[in-house]
């Protein structure tokens, strides 16, 4: 008898744990509370009573701010403090999106006065500011957009070797004599206008040795005897003497004669010739050495 009453007596406690609020509530909801809030509101509630933190004194059925949080799955409720549920203080002055605080708040704003620098601005490289906020300043900051071009000119001819933004190339940078914009030398055997051809657009410069007006024929020019002033185009050809005076390939050939008369009268022709030649000469070196 003594044995069976204490038997219900515990069965009876059992019975109350088990539909005890603190047993109920663990399983359902404060371990799930506990595990994703750091500070345990649960575990740590004053008292050890965790269904305090929910159900309404006056009765479990009735419906509590915690309850809806709960089943609206917002754990943030019981610990809104918490790192996981906190929102960080972020001081974004400019309205550019970025704030000073960094961290939590995101990349730091170099310039929280200046909207127009922030970590995701242009680098400018002709302001003297840190746009991007990256601590690199215009040229430094590889990023940098309208930079002007490194143009090497070596011999200050206002010419670089880089070409492209540098402009026209100069094809020797060690003399300022060479350069785009140079006139072409003739006979120099150099590009100085560097468009990539030597001595362009000159002529030959053909001696003329004996004076008389025409340029050697080796050379481009007319004259088939450089050193006769008498033989040059134009000169008097003087027939069978195997000269070719008028330079025209060939010499003159001297027309037949019938009678002797005829014939005397063409040596006499000749030999003047010969003579007014002779003194063509003669006056021809003695100018030509008075000059």
């Amino acid at each position: 008898m003594k044995t069976t009453k204490l038997l219900t007596i515990a069965a009876t406690i059992g019975l109350l744990a088990a539909l005890s609020p603190a047993a109920e509530a663990r399983p359902s909801y404060a371990m799930q509370v506990d595990a994703f809030c750091p500070s345990q509101p649960f575990s740590n509630f004053p008292g050890n009573d965790p269904c305090l933190l929910c159900h309404d004194p006056a009765g479990k059925k009735i419906s509590t701010p915690q309850k809806d949080a709960f089943l609206a799955g917002d754990l943030c409720f019981f610990c809104p403090g918490d790192s996981p549920c906190s929102t960080p203080a972020c001081t974004d002055a400019d309205g550019d999106g970025f704030a000073v605080e960094g961290g939590a708040c995101g990349p730091v704003d170099c310039d929280d006065t200046n909207a127009m620098v922030n970590p995701a601005a242009a680098e400018i490289c002709t302001d003297g500011i840190d746009n991007d906020c990256d601590s690199l300043i215009d040229a430094q900051d590889p990023s940098a957009v309208g930079c002007a071009p490194a143009c090497t000119d070596a011999d200050g001819d206002g010419f670089a070797v880089e070409g492209g933004a540098c402009g026209p190339v100069d094809c020797d940078d060690n003399d300022a004599a060479i350069n785009p914009a140079a006139t072409e030398v003739c006979g120099d055997g150099i590009d100085n206008d560097c468009d990539g051809m030597v001595d362009e657009g000159c002529q030959p410069t053909c001696p003329d040795m004996d004076g008389d007006g025409f340029t050697e024929a080796a050379c481009g020019g007319s004259d088939c005897n450089d050193a006769d002033p008498m033989i040059h185009p134009g000169a008097m050809e003087i027939c069978g003497n195997g000269i070719d005076e008028d330079c025209d390939g060939s010499d003159a050939i001297c027309p037949p004669t019938g009678n002797g008369g005829d014939d005397d009268h063409q040596k006499d022709d000749h030999k003047k010739k010969e003579k007014k030649e002779k003194k063509e000469k003669k006056d021809h070196h003695r100018r030509h050495h008075d000059d």
